[in-house]
């Protein structure tokens, strides 16, 4: 199978699907399925602590939720394929 010739002015387009790409946008999808819930719901849970002054007990528990939440993605993720 022969490659067509290159026309003049036409530039190379780098290919998309290489292997650290896939990597890369492996690592990253999961980075922020782990990072967005457990940050997220531990913000939330801070505020909601400054707000009703029950200081440790929404982080703690947004903390968890989070937590758990990342766990479920991230199962969700390796299970797909």
């Amino acid at each position: 199978m022969s490659k067509s010739p290159k026309q003049p002015g036409e530039t190379p387009v780098p290919p998309t699907d290489t292997p650290i790409s896939i990597i890369l946008a492996a690592g990253f999808s999961t980075t922020m399925r782990m990072f967005v819930p457990t940050i997220g719901f531990t913000l939330l849970g801070a505020a909601l602590d400054a707000e009703f002054a029950t200081k440790p007990l929404y982080t703690l528990i947004g903390a968890a939720v989070g937590f758990i939440l990342a766990a479920l993605l991230i199962y969700r993720q390796l299970t797909q394929d």
